[in-house]
């Protein structure tokens, strides 16, 4: 599945060309990376089944901050406030775009269960 989040970056590299491509690699990684961060802790929740082979079984309970698409677009400005001020306003767009891009890629595998807000 990450290979269509990659799809995303690869799009957006290609419609801004001057952007590293390091920044909208980032972008569509964002939102995992602050999943992790947040089940690390105890701010969103998982339940693993331990009888599972390779733990390929997570039952997502709440990810309601990295995973929306309002509040982890919201959260993805920050870092890409940082990457407009040091490599210019396209490429802090470009990031919030690909973390964005996340949440919509998402809805093929999570469209029961993915927050579109907290609320």
């Amino acid at each position: 599945m990450f290979v269509g989040h990659l799809f995303g970056a690869e799009l957006l590299q290609d419609l801004s060309p001057s952007t590293p491509g390091w920044v909208a690699l980032a972008g569509v990684g964002f939102p995992d990376i602050l999943w992790g961060v947040t089940v690390l802790t105890g701010v969103e929740k998982v339940q693993i089944d331990r009888n599972s082979p390779l733990q390929k079984n997570i039952n997502f309970v709440s990810f309601p901050f990295s995973h929306s698409l309002v509040l982890g677009t919201l959260i993805a400005c920050i870092p890409g406030l940082i990457i407009g001020l040091l490599l210019g306003l396209g490429a802090g767009i470009v990031f919030v775009l690909a973390s964005a891009s996340h949440w919509l890629l998402d809805t093929v595998m999570h469209l029961p269960d993915l927050p579109i807000s907290r609320i």
